[in-house]
């Protein structure tokens, strides 16, 4: 489809390894650099703490990604506390604008 539109997709890093290994494996995990996040909270407290140390702009996506599928999970299961509520909202908002 993105050759049809002629659209360049080449994702790198942390983000490639992340479409290998769903795409490959079905192995839908929240893994970045080794360390998986296991709720909402693990993955707001890692971005908090790294963010500004992550150079490579597909990590940084990858991590955006993961906060947008945490957020769905938790729409979907009605409120489970694993996978919210945002509370950092604006934070990741700001970090999405940065991109």
């Amino acid at each position: 489809m993105l050759n049809a539109l002629d659209l360049k997709f080449n994702p790198k890093g942390e983000f490639k390894e992340f479409l290998d290994r769903i795409t490959e494996y079905a192995d839908d995990r929240f893994l970045f650099e080794g360390r998986e996040f296991l709720s909402r909270k693990d993955l707001d407290q890692y971005a908090d703490r790294n963010w500004n140390m992550i150079f490579n702009i597909w990590d940084k996506e990858l991590l955006l990604c993961y906060s947008n599928m945490m957020d769905g999970m938790y729409i979907i299961s009605r409120g489970d506390s694993t996978w919210g509520p945002m509370e950092s909202k604006e934070k990741w908002q700001e970090r999405e604008y940065e991109l």
